[in-house]
């Protein structure tokens, strides 16, 4: 049976800023885009396993009002607290105000919960900081773009945090277009520093 696939060359794109460009097809000419690192069946799965594999916990977070998760007195209390006791440790992060009083945000997945000044709770999967998690975080830096393939998510750098899953969707961007504008103004507008 005669291969019907029609191919389209392709300039790869070049790390200077300008696109990809595609030229009509003429049949004398023949090029494929060839990644950097080929995607192998062994280096993906094994990638995949991982990544599939790293202990997840339940977490839910509680933003209040309540003093209850905090220093009765005021002036042991910080941006960030914690509770130590009892096989686990529950963290409060003050975040704001509202009404003249304090607002918290708590993790209360295996502690106390606040018993009023409840404002909203959020309930969502946390990758738990193992030695597990660290090593994935290795193998998927070393894998990303293998076969134009990139993982973003807050557990892809660092620990699970805000901070985090931006520099890793940055950081795939970049990869996938550096030459993309967003990209380009971020990297000329870094954040300001504390």
């Amino acid at each position: 049976r005669a291969n019907t696939t029609k191919t389209t060359p392709v300039t790869p794109q070049p790390r200077d800023g300008r696109r990809w460009r595609v030229s009509p097809h003429k049949p004398a000419e023949r090029s494929t885009i060839k990644a950097a690192k080929p995607l192998s069946p062994n280096s993906a799965g094994n990638t995949l396993h991982s990544v599939q594999s790293l202990h997840k916990t339940p977490t839910v977070i509680a933003v209040h009002t309540s003093d209850d998760l905090v220093p009765r007195d005021p002036r042991l209390r910080s941006a960030a607290m914690v509770i130590v006791g009892d096989d686990r440790s529950q963290l409060t992060t003050m975040v704001g105000h509202t009404g003249g009083r304090a607002v918290y945000r708590s993790w209360v997945s295996s502690g106390a919960a606040p018993t009023s000044g409840v404002l909203v709770t959020a309930a969502y999967t946390h990758v738990a900081p193992t030695p597990q998690l660290f090593s994935t975080q290795a193998a998927v830096r070393a894998w990303q773009g293998t076969g134009g393939c990139w993982l973003a998510g807050s557990w892809t750098r660092d620990v699970d945090s805000i901070e985090s899953a931006v520099r890793s969707a940055l950081l795939c961007a970049k990869g996938i277009d550096p030459s993309a504008s967003r990209v380009r103004w971020l990297a000329q507008h870094p954040a300001p520093s504390c």
